[in-house]
């Protein structure tokens, strides 16, 4: 079970030494349009569902490094990380790989400066701007949902309902 900041009986790192218990990160992109709605990009797995581009952390890695190179080669984005309260994360949300293991992943919030046209997995992977509701919907994991609901209020300052 997992909480806003990390899974249950880990304590919360500080920002400055950006490293985490986590066994992948995740990006969260993010950016608000012309009208000031707040957008989130998700990608596809390999199994088609809508998702957040996400890797292993590699060693001489840390979680920062590892989301903005996740984001760049999953989705093309150019952007960097906003951390939240002090926080590396916005959270972690546990998830069963197929073999039944349970991996931590920590989700670093990215702000979208610009999308490549051309990126490394393009032709792997479809990219999609979604509008915060829309991804609660596109998204099938609840733990994930929660984290893109607490986005909402750390950008707008408004909880939506995950």
């Amino acid at each position: 079970m997992s909480n806003d900041h990390g899974p249950q009986g880990r304590e919360p790192q500080q920002a400055s030494r950006w490293t985490s218990p986590a066994d992948q990160a995740a990006a969260l992109c993010y950016r608000l349009d012309a009208a000031g709605v707040l957008r989130v990009l998700l990608v596809t797995s390999s199994r088609g569902r809508w998702i957040l581009p996400k890797g292993q952390i590699e060693p001489g890695q840390n979680l920062a490094t590892t989301a903005l190179q996740e984001a760049w080669e999953e989705a093309g984005v150019h952007g960097y990380v906003t951390p939240h309260a002090g926080e590396e994360t916005l959270g972690h949300w546990l998830r069963k790989r197929r073999d039944g293991t349970e991996i931590s992943i920590g989700v670093v919030p990215v702000w979208v400066d610009e999308l490549a046209r051309v990126w490394p997995e393009d032709h792997r992977r479809q990219r999609r701007w979604a509008s915060l509701r829309e991804a609660l919907e596109l998204v099938d994991d609840e733990s994930l949902r929660r984290l893109l609901g607490l986005l909402a209020k750390v950008v707008i300052g408004k909880q939506l309902a995950a």
